[in-house]
């Protein structure tokens, strides 16, 4: 299946509804660092700035009737469950296989990114991952090469800012005309970096053939469903398992995550990969001042032997 979308129509769309102010972009103040073999890539931005405003509109009242143009309806959304804003019709890039919506991300750290929303608005962001979730974001990672990878912050605790179940649509590293490849996700560094150099528990798996089917990512994603339980002591009948979830066309790594913030600090699926993003150099201050490393083996859980199959 494809999107429908080539990269050129896709950076098109982007660039319109970020010159009519639909979009918040503004270009990232990049820094890049290395600790104990594990690289780090900060990107400071103003593109964030709205975003947790936006947030507080769906729950405050007073805020809500600031961001509407037409005071006492309530903001527009992808569903009637939805907390995610739905400002023009172009945000709405696809839809696959009748269960999700491929859609702009409103306020983007990159050029583009995309979020993957469950058409089922009352689906929630705490829930783990179901087969239809990554036959979607299989099917996506297919009809666009290697250009994107997919990552999922499993509840609150994972650095989820949104109730409605939704998976984030990133620039690979590697894609062309990017200039990310001295960060790198770790997994795809494996002969530059010992796994030794990762600082939290993960669980990885290597897809070893080619033609992989989501059924066969889904089966992985439930067995490591039941190590990440193990490994945060967590009862069966417990819903809400905090991790982060990173896909590629060639891996998946879940990690299991223990706290939100560390006085503060915090970090979403791409951050516990070095990805951090943030809203100014103060932040950036800190995370070096508290130690990067030590900030996502806070997060997550400590590494001691790293499973990984």
């Amino acid at each position: 299946m494809s999107l429908g979308l080539g990269n050129d129509e896709l950076l098109s769309r982007f660039d319109s509804l970020v010159a009519n102010g639909i979009i918040t972009h503004h270009p990232s103040r990049v820094t890049e660092f290395e600790q104990k073999g594990f690289r780090f890539r900060y990107e400071v931005t103003n593109s964030l700035a709205g975003k947790k405003a936006a947030e507080l509109a769906f729950i405050v009242p007073e805020l809500r009737e600031q961001s509407n143009s037409r005071p006492g309806t309530p903001p527009q959304t992808f569903g009637p469950g939805s907390d995610i804003g739905n400002a023009h019709p172009d945000l709405l890039v696809s839809t696959i296989n009748d269960t999700h919506l491929v859609v702009m991300n409103k306020f983007p750290v990159f050029r583009p990114q995309l979020l993957l929303l469950t058409i089922d608005s009352f689906q929630r962001q705490h829930q783990p991952l179901s087969l239809a979730d990554l036959q979607a974001a299989w099917t996506l990672l297919a009809s666009t090469g290697n250009r994107f990878y997919v990552m999922f912050n499993g509840g609150f605790t994972a650095g989820a800012s949104r109730h409605h179940k939704h998976l984030q649509v990133l620039p690979h590293p590697d894609a062309p005309g990017l200039d990310m490849s001295w960060w790198g996700l770790f997994p795809d560094r494996e002969q530059a970096m010992p796994v030794s150099s990762v600082p939290f528990i993960h669980f990885l798996h290597r897809f070893s053939k080619p033609a992989v089917t989501a059924l066969e990512v889904f089966d992985v994603y439930l067995r490591f469903l039941g190590d990440r339980r193990h490994v945060l002591a967590l009862p069966d009948d417990q819903v809400e398992v905090p991790h982060n979830v990173v896909i590629t066309k060639r891996w998946i790594v879940v990690i299991p995550r223990s706290k939100e913030n560390i006085d503060g600090t915090t970090a979403n699926s791409a951050g516990m990969m070095g990805s951090v993003w943030l809203n100014n150099e103060q932040q950036l201050e800190k995370w070096i001042a508290q130690g990067p490393s030590w900030v996502l083996s806070q997060l997550g859980l400590s590494a001691g032997e790293l499973p990984t199959t």
